[in-house]
């Protein structure tokens, strides 16, 4: 009986302290930096949302948009019947993503994307 009660101790234990490690893990996957939610400029109507499951959506058509961001932030968008595609790169510089849609800036819940800045709310 007593064996029973220390192995059941040591393997719930073992489970409460993986699940303590997997949340923890998890806490450091959802930065800040993330790009995953509703963006709304700050000076128009223009409204971006992307999706965790590797979707956006764009403006009023709400058009489903593919989007990928590698590891170095690139963002590679697809869409449409013959599957469009951009590469937009990430910049640190606020002001080169303002003046070139060729790049985009993410900091907190800042975002610049076709030269627009964006609030996430």
């Amino acid at each position: 009986m007593r064996y029973k009660r220390t192995v059941r101790k040591i393997f719930l234990s073992g489970c409460i302290m993986a699940l303590l490690l997997f949340s923890i893990g998890m806490t450091g996957c959802s930065s800040k930096n993330s790009i995953v939610g509703t963006w709304y400029s700050n000076k128009s109507d223009y409204r971006i949302a992307f999706y965790e499951d590797g979707t956006c959506t764009s403006g009023d058509n709400d058009e489903i948009i593919n989007y990928k961001q590698q590891e170095d932030g690139t963002l590679m968008l697809t869409w449409g019947l013959f599957g469009n595609q951009r590469i937009i790169n990430r910049t640190d510089d606020k002001e080169q993503a303002l003046e070139d849609d060729e790049y985009y800036y993410l900091s907190g819940n800042t975002l610049v994307f076709y030269g627009s800045e964006c609030e996430r709310r």
